[in-house]
């Protein structure tokens, strides 16, 4: 057996963190491009680039951002913390140690938040 291929379930794994690393050089390559010339980039620009998570025309921007404000104001208050915790941190690790650490860390809030808990003793 050889240590250098990798299983099939992890294959998949290393192929998705390998296209994922592509797109992000590609943003990265896009935004510098920006920076260095000055040029504009449009919200539609940004969004299919995945710099931004949609693009909204300006007339329905102020609807957009409450609608996107309540839905985020119904999520789980600590599970929202944990999320922001977990992002901040996986940006500044290497990209298939950030994708290992939220991994990580979804699986312990999985297993071991208050929400999961609260969740259980509603059903008893």
């Amino acid at each position: 057996m050889s240590h250098d291929i990798p299983a099939p379930r992890s294959r998949l794994a290393w192929l998705a963190a390998g296209v994922l690393e592509d797109r992000v050089a590609h943003m990265r390559h896009q935004a510098l491009y920006c920076l260095v010339t000055g040029r504009r980039m449009t919200g539609r620009e940004a969004a299919a680039l995945g710099l931004a998570a949609q693009a909204v025309p300006a007339d329905a921007l102020e609807s957009a951002t409450l609608a996107l404000a309540r839905e985020i104001a119904r999520r789980n208050a600590l599970a929202l913390a944990a999320m922001k915790q977990m992002a901040r941190h996986a940006m500044e690790l290497p990209l298939r140690d950030g994708l290992r650490y939220e991994r990580w860390m979804q699986h312990r809030y999985r297993t071991q938040s208050p929400a999961l808990e609260a969740g259980v003793h509603g059903f008893e």
